[in-house]
């Protein structure tokens, strides 16, 4: 993916996640929105990428749509929402404080960009001052209430839950990617159904008109005259149709040949039984 060089920083509204290696600092921020209003489920700008202190240039790795809420709450993305921090070059220990007065202890690889919970972290209760929990190098180590310090790999323990937070953050990318190319796709199928429709529909209206002058043409032929209904029927070709689909297009082709001004088809009553109708054509 293509890295952005200097990109201003103005638009920075507030920083979601962030931590230091070596003379850089990766971070997650989300930027103002010209949108206004207090929908939680409006979509926000983000940008990832890096800041390079020695230069004091920017380059962001990659940028994503998404709720505010939904990153920060329901996924627990943000790094700085724990009551105790502890920051190394490659590590930091984040304490997250629980309903039941604990405190979960999750460990922090700056260069995976993961944020763990070890079943060794787990073991150790809520330090106070006189207690301490730290990180040198990549040992840990804890001094409880009477001043014993012992010490662990940063690998010790078994994992029991892991947040890649740089990967979440990239797979948001590929989410708005995706809900771009579903949008698009639909649209373009909308678009085509529409276009075949109507074009489809207008081939009809043509061919109906083409159908309406070719009646036209021989009822002028045979005009003035009256003639039986199942004549009437068998010269516009419809009656191989059932009754009541013989009834309704009779009635809807006579309408349309009388809008058109050229003859006039009328109902009138057989001479010789008044129970029934003929058809004058004039």
């Amino acid at each position: 993916m293509a890295k952005k060089r200097n990109k201003k920083l103005s638009h920075a509204k507030k920083i979601i996640s962030s931590w230091k290696i070596g003379n850089k600092i990766k971070f997650l921020f989300s930027r103002y929105s010209e949108v206004k209003g207090n929908d939680t489920n409006e979509l926000t700008d983000f940008s990832f990428g890096e800041l390079d202190l020695s230069k004091f240039e920017y380059i962001e790795l990659f940028s994503f749509k998404d709720s505010y809420t939904q990153l920060l709450y329901t996924s627990e993305l943000d790094l700085n929402t724990g009551g105790y921090i502890y920051d190394s070059d490659f590590y930091s220990i984040h304490g997250y404080h629980k309903d039941d007065d604990r405190v979960e202890y999750l460990i922090f690889d700056k260069i995976k960009g993961t944020l763990n919970r070890t079943s060794i972290l787990d073991a150790i209760g809520r330090v106070n001052g006189v207690s301490y929990l730290y990180i040198k190098d990549s040992s840990i180590y804890h001094r409880d209430l009477d001043g014993n310090i012992e010490s662990f790999d940063i690998n010790s323990g078994s994992i029991i839950h892991s947040r890649p937070l740089y990967e979440l953050y990239k797979s948001k990318v590929n989410n708005t990617l995706f809900y771009f190319y579903v949008t698009t796709t639909i649209i373009i199928v909308c678009s085509l159904f529409l276009f075949f429709f109507r074009r489809k529909k207008k081939k009809l209206s043509n061919s109906s008109i083409q159908n309406l002058l070719v009646l036209e043409k021989k009822f002028l032929t045979i005009k003035p005259t009256t003639i039986s209904k199942e004549k009437l029927d068998e010269l516009m070709g419809i009656s191989h149709y059932s009754y009541e689909t013989i009834k309704t297009r009779r009635s809807l082709i006579i309408n349309q040949i009388n809008q058109n001004g050229n003859l006039k088809i009328e109902r009138v009553r057989k001479e010789n039984d008044k129970r029934f109708f003929d058809y004058k054509i004039s």
